[in-house]
């Protein structure tokens, strides 16, 4: 009887390494199924998002501030095809940063001024900006990303008199009236754009 026991107590001792390897094995398994249930997608998801951006480019073509708190940008963008619902604009003084979001549409190849009342916006004078930085917010389906900084402005100088996106009327100081031109028989000037007479 003694002997029987023995080899039982034997064969039990050969069987906890083959269970340790079995559990093993299952918790490798589990393991790998995590990884590809969560991980997996998770970096794809990022990967989605970063190409998403990567096509996505707005640039300042042109900062200046006017004596009164209006800062005027004018920004472009390039050929590439992208679902732009949108621009951050990150306005720096010395010691603060603001940001304001643009939602204007503006097409592949097109460029558009915006003024900005920096002192209603920000608090701050508009002869106080620094630097102004532009990011693109992009949709993809039912994702939108505000992507990186795309372009940055460091020199904001004092806007000049001039016409640049008006073809007629007062200038940029409103200080000559035809100064950009006029318009043609049966057309009026209306913010700067001749419009028919007849509207």
């Amino acid at each position: 009887m003694l002997k029987e026991v023995n080899k039982i107590m034997k064969n039990k001792k050969g069987i906890a390494p083959v269970i340790a390897t079995v559990l093993l094995i299952v918790i490798v398994i589990v393991a790998v199924a995590l990884i590809i249930a969560f991980i997996i997608p998770f970096m794809q998801q990022q990967m989605g998002e970063a190409e998403l951006c990567y096509e996505a480019r707005v640039d300042i073509k042109e900062a200046c501030y006017y004596d009164e708190p209006i800062l005027k940008v004018r920004i472009g963008r390039g050929a590439k095809e992208f679902d732009l619902t949108g621009m951050m604009l990150q306005v720096s003084t010395a010691t603060e940063t603001k940001t304001y979001k643009i939602t204007d549409e503006l097409k592949a190849l097109e460029e558009k001024t915006f003024e900005i009342n920096t002192e209603a916006e920000f608090s701050f004078n508009s002869t106080d900006v620094v630097s102004i930085a532009i990011a693109p917010i992009v949709r993809s389906g039912e994702t939108e990303k505000t992507c990186e900084v795309t372009s940055t402005k460091t020199q904001i100088i004092k806007c000049l008199c001039n016409c640049f996106d008006l073809e007629c009327g007062v200038d940029s100081c409103g200080e000559n009236n035809d100064a950009c031109g006029t318009c043609g028989t049966g057309k009026i000037c209306v913010s700067g754009v001749c419009t028919d007479q007849s509207l």
